[in-house]
């Protein structure tokens, strides 16, 4: 027998037993059989006991029986190799409740005398090897014998636990290693002790591969250099299975040039170098492990083979970019025909992340070149069934690839994978799959791409998000896929209006990238975008970025429209870095919107943090980075909508209208959240010609009274309604009275509307008047509408503006309020009401089904209130049913037979000309 596979599968602690005694078993076999070369031995599925972990996760029966296996097998004479290996989840669910390192991040952790023995591990470790002290007599410093040399694989964890670490150090010392493999999920101060502590074991070992490992590059390549004759080495880092590992795609761009730099390469600077690795001929490793050992004194000479091993996730990062250009002028120096194998590894969201590939290497540019584009054998690893036009299209970004190795590809998928391949990229010679087809890519016929367009487009109503992929291949897709892509995702005219929402999470591509890939949008009318609350900080300050990006490419845009998040509602830390990075950004995507001859802006949500009390407030006139570099004096915004419900950040406000004082804003329409923002319209806006103010709190009327003294050039106001009069307001104060010189029309409340008329020559030039009331309105005592239309009348020699009265019908119970009086009340006596009835011109009603109006009860209400308004000629009518075509008809014939004085009609929004 040459050959010995060993599966144990246990999913219960009831299976240990059964266990043990196929531990028995196997190592009667190897008794049996000594002429075995080769053996692996792998345990499946565990649930261990957290009573057992000081003895390695298993009771003393199975440990003994496992160790004496273990021994059996070193003493096999012709071993030519050994694996020994666990399963994912030994590895995630077992290791992390073990070592300390990881175990804050765990809710799990074990009993007390595990977590004991376990608060340093560095102490076990090392009183494991009595080798140390003179006395000992270690089987680790046995001469090894002239048995024959073999290859050693450790996939698990269990050997380098305390019960076992022993007999791994004795194996490693007792017999000639020729390769050494380490594959495990531990900590990184674990992997600090052991790779020292087997370097030292087996100094002469020529081939040595460690995956998953973690501990700072500097130590790692300390350790390993004492290696002199290594002649292979593969090295390749853990996922980050703490942290969520899709949030690397979007990292925090760094401050300077040394925060790029990864923060081992940062430390291999101030660490003295130890000998050469000179019989060294074939390297793959990450490539920070690259760049130390590229360090001056280690030209590695004997260097014939050479392999990057990155994650999908690390092209996303400025860092690895800055770190391929540092390493590549180095690498060329010393080896200028070395050819360079680029290993990526495609697990995780490999078309999101290859689309996000495509926009960041457009972005970079030159730099992008520079660290990649000599790259000459690409190797994709662990691709699966993806969309076989993402690969493809991804590919282009390494222009120096002329070989394409695929691993880890649908053996369904193949084919179309390298047709497009040799279409996308002609420069390929070669594509490699699974390290046994070699093909020719000219053998390969073309594909459906050569359809004509009106099949495509057929073709295309039947795709999802595969069109966004398709998209990116080339000029004819992006102008055949793009449009029915967007129809698809409620864009079907991205000229007049693209509305889209973007979540603060990891994606592919959305309709926002789409929009900015698609080469025919030039210009649009109209750009809303809502941002949702929760998800990562990064995320949401990346969307800002990509939203610049698309509005920097427009030639012009007519408006814009954010709906914001305020930044407490995310579910990441926010700091004095996030911060700063948030007002940059936001400020930048300000100054495009303003440089793209926008008309108007509108800003809904709550975007701005509570003032850190540290930092000092924003002055108008201060010089700071914030308020300089959003000054523009060109542009050409006239119109600005402002609504923070929950802002309290006075310095968020001031620094928002600072960025717009150099424009001529003309129209400005905001929701009153704080007093902050009243104090500072006056100072930023004193020219403001039109205000509408959407809402505003009773205690802050007297504030908005104040400011309005401070606008004297308006000519439009819009105030909002007020139902009722509580406590001491303005109203009943002839404190501040403001006379609105220039004010042509005016929507506002009676009581406002009363207070205006205090004022010596109030409202001298107003030609519009909208008047707001309801059917719950309580005005002051002995006050109707006949009164404060009589009073209006009286200002003057004057005459009367076009008055239009807006009542909404919010009361409960519509028909007890009319019996009751509520409406001859509202408007006053009989005789009063027939003489100022005829100066209303325009009626406004507005009801809702959720205050139990009845679906039918439009008409009735018509036939109720028209009669007291003999001289309309406007009449609107809003209701929450939305008015369906049948009652639309009816309420029309009703209005042209009762009312033919009426001539224009607007129902629900849709304005209606009456012949």
């Amino acid at each position: 027998m040459k050959n010995l596979l060993a599966t144990f599968n246990a999913s219960t602690s009831g299976d240990t037993t059964r266990i043990a005694r196929g531990i028995r078993s196997c190592q009667r076999i190897v008794d049996k059989f000594p002429s075995i070369r080769n053996v692996d031995v792998e345990f499946q599925v565990i649930t261990y006991d957290a009573r057992f972990l000081p003895s390695g996760g298993m009771d003393d029966p199975l440990k003994s029986d496992f160790q004496a296996l273990l021994d059996t097998i070193a003493e096999l004479p012709y071993l030519e190799s050994l694996r020994v290996a666990t399963g994912w989840h030994f590895d995630s669910a077992y290791m992390l409740e073990l070592f300390p390192s990881v175990k804050p991040i765990h809710t799990a952790s074990p009993l007390t005398t595990a977590s004991s023995l376990f608060k340093n591990p560095s102490k076990i470790y090392k009183s494991l090897f009595p080798r140390r002290t003179p006395e000992s007599t270690a089987p680790t410093q046995r001469t090894p014998t002239r048995r024959t040399p073999f290859r050693f694989s450790i996939d698990t964890p269990i050997l380098i636990l305390p019960a076992f670490y022993p007999r791994t150090i004795s194996i490693l010392g007792s017999r000639s290693i020729t390769a050494l493999r380490l594959h495990m999920l531990i900590a990184p101060m674990d992997w600090e002790i052991i790779v020292s502590e087997i370097v030292q074991t087996v100094p002469h070992l020529a081939e040595l591969t460690i995956l998953g490992i973690r501990m700072p590059v500097p130590a790692l390549i300390e350790s390993i250099s004492a290696l002199h004759q290594l002649t292979l080495l593969t090295m390749d880092s853990a996922p980050d299975f703490v942290s969520p590992p899709s949030f690397r795609s979007v990292p925090l761009p760094p401050l300077n040039s040394e925060v790029l730099s990864t923060p081992q390469s940062r430390l291999v600077s101030r660490v003295t170098m130890p000998a050469n690795l000179q019989k060294l001929t074939t390297l793959a490793v990450r490539p920070e492990h690259l760049d130390a050992l590229l360090f001056p004194h280690n030209p590695l000479p004997a260097l014939k083979t050479l392999c990057l091993r990155v994650e999908l996730l690390d092209l996303h990062s400025p860092g690895t970019s800055l770190l391929m250009r540092k390493i590549v002028p180095r690498l060329r120096a010393t080896h200028k025909s070395l050819p360079l194998i680029f290993d990526v590894r495609t697990n995780i969201a490999p078309e999101a992340l290859m689309c996000r590939t495509l926009d960041f290497a457009l972005s970079q540019g030159q730099m992008w070149d520079d660290a990649f584009g000599s790259i000459e054998h690409l190797r994709v690893r662990d691709y699966g069934d993806f969309s076989c036009a993402v690969l493809a299209r991804w590919v282009t970004v390494f222009r120096g690839a002329r070989r394409i190795s695929l691993s880890g590809l649908a053996s369904a998928s193949s084919e179309r994978t390298i047709a497009e391949i040799r279409r996308t990229c002609p420069e390929v010679h070669t594509v490699t799959v699974d390290g046994f087809v070699e093909v020719e890519v000219g053998r390969w016929i073309d594909t459906f791409l050569e359809l004509p367009d009106d099949v495509l487009l057929i073709i295309f109503q039947h795709l999802g998000s595969e069109l966004y992929a398709l998209a990116r291949l080339s000029r004819r897709l992006n102008l055949l896929a793009l449009p029915v892509y967007l129809a698809h995702n409620g864009v079907p005219e991205p000229t007049e209006l693209c509305e889209f929402r973007l979540v603060n999470r990891p994606m592919g591509g959305d309709t926002l990238s789409a929009l900015s890939s698609a080469i025919y949008i030039t210009q649009t009318k109209h750009i809303s975008c809502e941002f949702t609350s929760g998800g990562n900080v990064s995320c949401y300050i990346h969307h800002i970025e990509r939203l610049t990006s698309f509005i920097h490419k427009l030639s012009s845009v007519n408006a814009v429209s954010l709906s914001l998040v305020d930044l407490g509602n995310v579910d990441s830390e926010v700091n004095k870095l996030v911060r700063e990075r948030w007002r940059r950004t936001f400020g930048a995507l300000i100054n495009v919107i303003l440089e793209r001859s926008c008309t108007s802006l509108t800003i809904r949500g709550a975007p701005y943090l509570k003032p850190d009390p540290s930092e000092p407030a924003w002055l108008v006139s201060g010089s700071t980075i914030e308020l300089s570099a959003l000054a523009q004096s060109n542009s050409s915004i006239h119109a600005f909508s402002f609504h923070p419900p929950t802002t309290l950040s006075h310095f968020g406000i001031r620094w928002t209208l600072s960025a717009l004082r150099f424009s001529q804003i003309s129209i400005l329409t905001i929701t009153v959240s704080s007093a902050a923002l009243l104090e500072v319209l006056a100072e930023e806006l004193p020219t403001l010609a039109e205000l509408e103010v959407i809402s505003c709190p009773d205690f802050l009327d007297l504030k908005l009274i104040e400011l309005l003294g401070k606008l004297p050039a308006l000519t439009r106001l819009s105030l909002p309604f007020k139902a009722d009069l509580h406590g001491n307001r303005p109203f009943v104060s002839d404190r501040i009275i403001p006379s609105l010189p220039n004010v042509r029309s005016l929507t506002t409340a009676a009581p406002f509307l009363l207070h205006f008329l205090l004022a010596d020559n109030a409202l001298p030039v107003l030609g519009n008047l909208e008047i707001r009331t309801s059917a719950a309105a309580a005005l002051p005592s002995k006050w109707s509408l006949a009164r404060v239309l009589e009073a209006l009348k009286e200002r003057g020699p004057k005459s009367p503006p076009v008055i239009t009265l807006e009542l909404a019908l919010a009361h409960r119970q519509f028909e007890l309020w009319l019996r009751s009086g509520g409406f001859r009340a509202l408007i006053g006596t009989e005789v009063a009401w027939g003489e100022a009835s005829k100066l209303i011109s325009g009626l406004h009603l507005r009801w809702s089904i959720g205050f139990g109006v009845k679906v039918d009860d439009c008409e009735r209400i018509l036939r109720a209130i028209l009669p007291h308004f003999p001289l309309l000629s406007s009449l609107s009518v809003d209701d929450g049913t939305g008015l369906e075509m049948a009652r639309r008809v009816s309420v029309l014939a009703l209005i042209m037979e009762t009312y033919p004085e009426i001539r224009k009609v607007t129902l629900n929004s849709f304005p209606i000309a009456l012949e």
